[in-house]
C-alpha cells in the first residue's frame, strides 16, 4: 500500500509505504531547500512512527532535456557520456541507453542516461513520457545496508547531504556551465 501526498501545484510529492518513504519534486530549487524539507519529513517520521531501523538511504536526481535543448545536447554534455550520439550516428539514432554502477567514498552509485523517442520513458514513475524525443540523466547515490542500521535523524541528515553532494558532483561532471545557464541554473 502506498499513500501519496501532494502540494496544490503537484510539484512536491511525499510517498509513504510499508517499505519506504520518498520525497520528490519537479520544482527543485537547491540542495539546501530539498535537505530542509527532507529533514522535516524525517523528523516527523521519527516522532510519529518512531522507526528503530533502516535498510537504505538515497538521493536521486532525474533530469530531462527536450525541445531546443535536445538539439544543443552536444554543447551541454561531455562527449564521453554522449558516446555514439556525439558522433556521425546522431541523425540516425532514436534511442540510446547507458548505465554505470559502482562504489564511491560516500556509498554506492547508479546512473542511467540516454535518448528516448517521443512518448517513451526509462521509468514511468519518475519521469513521465512526453510527446517529443528527449534525453534523460538519472543519478542515484545511496547507502544499502546488509544489516538494518539504527534510525538516527541526525545521521540520516548527514548521509543525505554527503550523498546529494556526491550526486551533484557527478551531475556537474556530466554537464557544463553552458547547460546550467541555458536551463536557468546557478553557476
Amino acid at each position: 500500500m502506498e499513500l501519496a501526498f501532494f502540494n496544490l501545484a503537484r510539484d512536491w510529492r511525499l510517498s509513504l509505504t510499508t517499505k519506504f518513504i520518498a520525497l520528490e519534486t519537479r520544482s527543485y530549487q537547491s540542495r539546501q531547500d530539498f535537505a530542509s524539507r527532507t529533514r522535516a519529513v524525517v523528523r516527523a517520521l521519527s516522532t510519529t512512527i518512531k522507526p528503530d531501523m533502516m535498510t537504505r538511504i538515497g538521493v536521486r536526481y532525474v533530469d530531462q532535456m527536450h525541445d531546443s535543448h535536445l538539439e544543443q545536447l552536444s554543447r551541454f554534455v561531455r562527449p564521453e557520456i554522449l558516446g555514439l550520439y556525439f558522433g556521425d550516428y546522431q541523425q540516425s539514432l532514436s534511442r540510446t541507453q547507458n548505465e554505470i554502477a559502482g562504489k564511491t567514498d560516500v556509498g554506492l552509485m547508479s546512473s542511467r542516461w540516454g535518448l528516448m523517442p517521443a512518448n517513451e520513458t526509462h521509468e514511468p514513475y519518475l519521469m513521465p513520457a512526453i510527446a517529443e524525443p528527449s534525453w534523460f540523466l538519472d543519478i542515484d547515490f545511496y547507502n544499502q545496508f546488509t544489516q538494518p542500521e539504527p534510525f538516527d535523524v541526525d545521521g540520516i541528515e548527514t548521509r543525505e547531504i554527503k550523498l546529494a553532494t556526491r550526486a551533484y558532483g557527478f551531475f556537474r561532471w556530466v554537464v557544463n556551465d553552458e547547460f546550467l545557464r541555458a536551463c536557468g541554473g546557478n553557476i
